[in-house]
């Protein structure tokens, strides 16, 4: 719809305008082209502000689709996520007597306890590999001459200088040590509940209910809420402390403030890089080469600030996915608003420059000036194409998933570990940060 509403209404009115030369072809399809006193100028200003209330109108409707298809929408309705419970009154047993007498009229179906597993996960991903290990050994070995290997990290590698042993030995010893090791384990975190507690009832409604009465009782001190789905969980992190949690992500947040607000765009790193003799050279050996070199510049750092971003709210460890996407959607699109759109339309460098900006330090006029360059809109339509065209390709080499891959072959100790190895590499699809990417490319096409 925005296409068709661009391409038969606003780019003839925008056409139809004399204020550019006949030599400047590009500024006639853009705003400048029209005389401000112009009247069809109100037309742009009634297709923007029509694009939001139809915007909020599809949105609510997707939304709505969207609630009514989650798979665990009931199960997680009538599930309580309760945080905040004293570590002596966490038992399932007290827990259900408590509620049954508390709520008489309620189902509670279940109560299930949270413990820290941390430790206990690392102890089973490591018994995985050796069990997968032994189990490439078996077949390795039917086939040829029993499998050797150096018995230590980087094996492969640096392991000529080391004692080869059997590989089939070695990786059964793990296995049944690593097996005893997650066995004692987990009865020790089976022992010790971290205070949160999962409680199911009956019905949704019996849910709401509870949910009010605990909330509103002054003598609970619990942290009462509707429970995420379980797949939506991030079971490692639910033994950080509300009060740690907090200060972690406030401690994570002033460093990459401070560090984001003097290193915004990329086009202070390509500044810096202007500064070498061999740049300029390369600049003026091509008119493309010259023309596409900055924008991709502006799009291999684009998308490592932004990486940098999700790896600090990695950092925070969030207690589900959905949240850790949201909150790195939201950094993100800012981060992307400023350093591709804002701040460029103002012929800014950095969040610094917007302060002095506004405190008067530079002249205001000039700088109002840059958004309404004639040529202004090229820059941006070259960054969406080359954006495209490039992302699409790099996300499809999937260079990232590559070197970690390389990495981990290099530190294994055998071939028998490469089945983990391929395992180990695959991440989950940040959601946040292409959402945030779309967004951003959606942004500047309707700008």
């Amino acid at each position: 719809m925005m296409t068709v509403v661009s391409l038969c209404v606003a780019l003839p009115i925008n056409y139809s305008g004399t204020m550019r030369d006949s030599n400047e072809t590009f500024s006639h399809t853009t705003l400048s082209n029209l005389d401000p006193k112009s009247s069809w100028i109100w037309m742009h200003t009634i297709i923007i502000l029509s694009y939001l209330p139809i915007g909020s109108f599809v949105m609510r409707r997707f939304i709505k689709k969207v609630r009514d298809a989650r798979p665990s929408g009931e199960l997680a309705a009538r599930t309580l996520l309760i945080s905040g419970i004293p570590k002596h009154q966490c038992n399932a047993e007290g827990l259900t007597r408590y509620f049954e007498e508390a709520f008489p009229t309620l189902t509670v179906e279940n109560v299930t306890l949270a413990h820290d597993i941390r430790r206990l996960s690392a102890l089973n991903l490591e018994r995985d590999c050796a069990e997968q290990a032994r189990l490439y050994c078996e077949s390795y070995n039917k086939k040829k001459e029993p499998l050797k290997l150096y018995p230590y990290p980087c094996g492969q590698v640096i392991g000529c200088c080391c004692k080869t042993v059997d590989a089939l030995e070695f990786y059964t010893t793990e296995e049944i040590r690593l097996t005893a090791l997650v066995e004692e384990e987990r009865k020790v975190a089976l022992s010790q509940p971290l205070g949160v507690a999962f409680v199911t009832l009956g019905t949704p409604g019996a849910a709401r209910s509870m949910r009010r009465s605990l909330r509103s009782a002054p003598a609970i001190k619990w942290i009462v809420d509707y429970a995420p789905a379980p797949s939506d969980i991030f079971w490692e992190n639910l033994c950080i402390p509300r009060q740690c949690w907090y200060l972690n992500a406030v401690l994570i947040n002033i460093a990459l403030f401070v560090t984001l607000f003097f290193l915004t765009t990329p086009v202070y790193i390509v500044s810096i890089l202007n500064q070498i003799p061999i740049f300029p050279k390369l600049m003026s050996l091509s008119p493309v080469l010259s023309s596409f070199l900055p924008t991709v510049l502006l799009v291999s750092i684009a998308a490592l600030m932004p990486a940098l971003v999700g790896r600090c709210e990695t950092m925070i460890r969030h207690w589900t996915r959905s949240g850790l996407n949201r909150a790195v959607m939201r950094k993100t699109l800012m981060l992307l608003l400023l350093m591709v759109l804002i701040l460029p339309s103002l012929g800014l460098t950095s969040a610094q420059a917007i302060v002095d900006f506004k405190t008067g330090l530079w002249n205001q006029t000039n700088r109002w000036e840059c958004v309404f360059l004639a040529d202004q809109g090229a820059f941006f339509v070259n960054y969406v194409i080359t954006a495209s065209l490039l992302g699409c390709a790099l996300e499809l080499v999937r260079f990232s998933e590559l070197a970690l891959y390389t990495f981990r072959l290099c530190i294994a100790r055998s071939r028998a570990e490469r089945i983990h190895v391929r395992k180990a590499v695959l991440w989950e699809f940040p959601l946040g940060a292409h959402y945030a990417w779309i967004l951003l490319v959606f942004t500047m096409t309707t700008v």
